[in-house]
Parts: C-alpha cells; structure tokens; sequence
C-alpha cells in the first residue's frame, strides 16, 4: 500500500510508476504516469491528489504522459466513471494532460469528450508541449 507525504512538494512514496508532486511554485499539482500501471494504482493516486493542499488550493492539474504509452478505450471509460464519481471533488478543477504522440492525442481527446459530458464542472485540456500545458493552466488558475 502506497505511503504519502503530506505538505509541499509531495509525492507517493512507493514502488509506483505514478508520482504526485506539486509545480515547484505551489501554483498546480502534478501527477506523472510511467508505464506500466493499473487503474487501481491510478484511482489509488487521484483520489490522494484530491485531499493534497496543492490540489484544494489551486484546483489545478498537470498530468504528465510522456512516458507511457496511451490508454485503452476500456481504461478511459474506467477514468471518467472515476470522474463522474468523485464530481464534488474535481467541482471547478482544471487538469492539461502532456502526451508523447498523435495515438496519445487522440485518446486524451477522447477522454476530454468523455469527461466533458460525464462531468461538466472539470475541464480537461490535451497538449503536446509541457510549456502549453503550463501557461494554459495558469491562465486557467487566475480566472475569478
């Protein structure tokens, strides 16, 4: 069972090819995914990220998916299930997910649509760029 710290910056301690840590500036949190890794391991991680002040604070993620390799339809269907069932604690949350190719493009827009339907109070944007994905957060942050 994974070990958290709490407090800035944090991260799963454990054998997981998912970290959460918090932009070194406290203004989103940011979870990396390396492959290989089980949608237990996933919820397992979003669901500590929900409780991170980080995360309470900014409503603010970057998901970083460079490292592995793009979702199945079966498991994007299981992440926005896990979206729709936590609504209240992703309410007003913004999250850029950073892919590695066109194949990792497409299903992060799939996963945008899904959510977008599933649950309209959190946005999901996909970008190529980690750069693009920053400044799109943090403009996304200093809205009213």
């Amino acid at each position: 069972m994974p070990r958290f710290k709490h407090g800035l910056p944090w991260s799963i301690v454990a054998d997981m090819p998912i970290t959460c840590t918090a932009d070194p500036a406290g203004r989103f949190a940011v979870l990396t995914l390396t492959d290989p890794y089980t949608i237990d391991e996933w919820r397992t991680a979003l669901e500590a990220l929900l409780l991170e002040p980080v995360y309470r604070a900014r409503r603010a993620i970057l998901v970083d998916r460079q490292h592995c390799a793009p979702p199945e339809s079966s498991f994007v269907a299981q992440m926005t299930d896990f979206f729709a069932s936590h609504n209240r604690g992703l309410a007003g949350a913004v999250a850029a997910v950073v892919v590695a190719d066109e194949v990792g493009f497409g299903m992060s827009r799939m996963t945008e649509l899904r959510a977008e339907k599933e649950s309209p109070a959190f946005s999901i944007h996909t970008f190529r760029t980690s750069d693009e994905a920053e400044r799109w957060l943090i403009d996304q942050s200093s809205l009213p």
